[in-house]
Formats: structure tokens, C-alpha cells, sequence
């Protein structure tokens, strides 16, 4: 019983400070990176190398809901993103196109799958956690791709020409400590949400794992080096019914994190235990 209760705990710890890193980057803690433009396409050959801290782009999705009661329910999904520009000085200075050859002489896109539970409180508002999943990140000469949900465990196939580069992906093993974490809320109720009022209903965070692929990757990203092994994703939620399957879009950010090893991580979380579900009981 002890060791059992010691790797639940254990556990929570691993899952609490990927989320901590997470909501530290989201707070504006952004890493910088360098990339190299001219790897990705001869077309983008006589830009220089630039240093950004943020990929921002648009994103959709395909996400099938299953109730589970009248509150609770689980979920699929596939959700495609395309970068539209870096960002640097912690997130708020977009780089201008002709600096980074982004979305005319080349692309970035991101395909994710991922399943989870989900369930809807007295005030209409619903919770969405993050359980299983992965994601492929690509580089493509063609600026035009465009992908097709083909319902598989890769949930896209790529079309247009041009050369598809996969240049990094998350791991789909959700027992490591290195797994998609995260969460998400629809707020129905926001001021910014519905008709003549935008498509703010919320918004989501999650984690993920990244390596990136040899030799590909490593001319795309030069720097730093090793480069990070995770990345941090955030976004905001338009409005939607979390019924049967829907359709949808919102704007996605991307960063990158360096997560410890699995050793420093737990006697990191071992001593944030405390101040980690302390600052959670305060937030509830």
C-alpha cells in the first residue's frame, strides 16, 4: 500500500510541474530560438537566420464528443494548425514576413490527435482534460499545403506539392513523464464570446514532448543546441456545443521548454509539492 500510494503521489508531482512550466510560459516566459530559413526552401536561401520566441498561427479541428452522463463525457480529436508568423520580445513583437519568408516562400504546420474527458459545471462552463495523444510538427517548401483528416491514428495526410520535412513529434506514450498534459475551458458567458462579440470563449493550454528529427530538424533549428525537448501550447476556444462532432478553429501559440530528466524533475516537484496544490486551492 505504501508504494502504491508513493507512486500515485509521485505521479501527480511529475503531472503538477509540467503543468507549472506550462503556466509559466503562458504568464510571458518565453525561450528564445534561432531558425534558418534557407534549409526549409532554395526560395528563402538569401534571408539570414533570425531569433523568435513564439510560432503563432491559426488552427481546426475535428472533435467528436461521447456523453458519459448528463455532465460528463469523453472526447476524440484531430486538429490541424498552420503557422501565419514568429513572434519575439516575449511574445509581443510579430516579425514581419519579409524577415522570415514564413507563409510565402515556405510553411510550418503542426498535426495533433488526442483524447480526453470532459465535464460541464451549473454555470454552463466546460472543463477539458487533456489524457492521451501526440503531435508531428513539418516544414514544407509549398507555403500552400493543405492536409485531409483520413481518420487514422495519423490523423492528416499531406497534399499539394512541394517537400514535407518532419522536423519533430511529441511521444504518444501517456505513462512517461515526457506525455500530452493539459487543459481547456469554454466559457459561453465571456464578454468576448458570441454574435457581434468574437469568438473568445475560452482557451486551453497544453504540453507536450519534442525532439527533433536528424539532420532535418537541426538546419531548421539551429539553435540552442541541444534544443528544447518540450513545447507549450496555448490557445483560445470560438464557440461551440461539446455534442456529437464539431468543427473548430481558433488562433494557436507555440513555444518551446526545456523539461528536466525524469530524476531532477521529481526532487523538483517533490519540493514544489506543497506551494504547487497550495497556489491550485487558492485559484479553485
Amino acid at each position: 500500500m505504501k508504494i502504491q500510494h508513493m507512486k500515485t503521489k509521485l505521479a501527480l508531482v511529475i503531472a503538477s510541474t509540467l503543468l507549472s512550466v506550462g503556466a509559466a510560459n503562458a504568464s510571458g516566459n518565453y525561450n528564445v530560438f534561432t531558425f534558418n530559413p534557407g534549409a526549409v526552401d532554395a526560395a528563402a536561401a538569401g534571408l539570414s537566420a533570425f531569433t523568435a520566441s513564439e510560432i503563432s498561427g491559426q488552427y481546426s479541428e475535428t472533435a467528436s464528443f461521447t456523453p458519459t452522463s448528463a455532465t460528463t463525457g469523453t472526447y476524440t480529436l484531430q486538429l490541424e494548425w498552420s503557422a501565419g508568423q514568429f513572434v519575439t520580445n516575449n511574445g509581443t513583437t510579430p516579425l514581419a514576413a519579409f524577415t522570415t519568408g514564413l507563409g510565402s516562400d515556405y510553411g510550418i504546420y503542426a498535426l495533433y490527435n488526442a483524447t480526453g474527458s470532459f465535464v460541464t459545471d451549473a454555470s454552463g462552463n466546460t472543463t477539458f482534460s487533456f489524457l492521451t495523444g501526440g503531435a508531428n510538427f513539418y516544414t514544407s517548401s509549398n507555403p500552400g499545403v493543405s492536409f485531409t483528416s483520413n481518420g487514422s491514428v495519423i490523423p492528416y495526410t499531406v497534399n499539394g506539392a512541394g517537400t514535407s520535412t518532419l522536423i519533430g513529434k511529441a511521444g504518444d506514450d501517456i505513462g512517461g513523464a515526457y506525455s500530452i498534459s493539459g487543459i481547456g475551458q469554454l466559457q459561453p458567458g465571456l464578454p468576448t464570446c458570441g454574435v457581434g462579440a468574437g469568438q473568445n470563449c475560452g482557451s486551453f493550454g497544453v504540453n507536450t514532448s519534442f525532439a527533433l528529427t536528424n539532420p532535418a530538424g537541426a538546419l531548421d533549428f539551429i539553435s540552442p543546441v541541444p534544443f528544447y525537448n518540450a513545447n507549450f501550447q496555448s490557445g483560445i476556444l470560438d464557440d461551440f456545443t461539446p455534442t456529437a462532432t464539431q468543427t473548430i478553429t481558433g488562433q494557436l501559440g507555440l513555444v518551446f521548454n526545456t523539461i528536466p530528466e525524469p530524476t531532477s524533475l521529481a526532487l523538483l516537484g517533490l519540493g514544489m509539492f506543497g506551494m504547487v496544490f497550495g497556489r491550485r486551492n487558492k485559484s479553485v
